[in-house]
């Protein structure tokens, strides 16, 4: 069975990155979080999305030439 909302470490491990750039990115508005009471959780689907947006996807800032 899938989990409903992974904690921020979790999700962290499952794309190889560190929690700090999660909760920077929740914190940019790039990943929509879930509060559990006081505990900030990611969903599965969530995760997906950022993924397969890339950070080229909807809020990435664009590059300077």
């Amino acid at each position: 069975m899938e989990k409903i909302a992974l904690s921020i470490a979790e999700a962290a491990a499952t794309v190889s990155l560190s929690p700090w750039t999660l909760r920077k990115w929740i914190a940019q508005g790039k990943l929509v979080p879930v509060r559990l009471g006081r505990r900030v959780c990611v969903t599965p689907e969530a995760l997906r999305r950022l993924v397969s947006e890339g950070m080229n996807g909807p809020g990435a800032k664009k590059r300077r030439k």
